[in-house]
């Protein structure tokens, strides 16, 4: 089982505690795995031939490159206007499931580094891409912070209840 399926069958998984119907995906955080770009790059490449398989239909194939001219101005611009938004759904995508693994900001910046370089966008799609990815960094950041402070916390209070009496 590679770690996209792994992925893919932890959100349709779940378990039942109480009554609260649990996800299995963040069960599966921290692990060195996800820090991977190849598991990343897989993912994205993976999305990215479904997408192109969804927009182009049965003009989709290997000689497509050869068939883009043949197709008017018209065409070539909805095509890529459609291939612009599915990827940004795409990477929207994997970037909110890094953020549940709690992939490391530096393999995120690489990954959409990497991931931008192998497509010739604008300056403006490119530019909303990177938000996309530095927010979600910055979502990262603060959840990571967010539970080293309650450790901190629940810490201080053990060390409270056990060390200092009142008297």
């Amino acid at each position: 089982m590679t770690p996209q399926h792994i992925i893919e069958s932890s959100k349709l998984y779940f378990k039942i505690e109480g009554k609260k119907r649990i996800t299995l995906l963040p069960l599966l955080s921290e692990l060195d795995i996800w820090n991977q770009m190849d598991v990343w790059n897989n993912m994205f490449t993976k999305l990215c031939c479904i997408d192109k398989e969804l927009i182009y239909k049965e003009v989709y194939g290997l000689d497509l490159p050869s068939r883009w001219n043949l197709f008017n101005k018209e065409q070539q611009d909805r095509f890529r206007d459609e291939e612009t938004q599915r990827i940004k759904i795409s990477m929207k995508s994997l970037l909110e499931t890094m953020h549940i693994v709690q992939v490391s900001d530096r393999t995120i910046k690489k990954f959409v580094g990497y991931s931008l370089s192998q497509f010739r966008f604008d300056e403006k799609i490119r530019k909303e891409i990177e938000e996309i990815a530095l927010s979600s960094c910055n979502i990262i950041t603060e959840s990571i912070e967010s539970n080293k402070e309650r450790a901190l916390s629940k810490m201080r209070e053990l060390y409270n209840a056990v060390y200092l009496t009142e008297e």
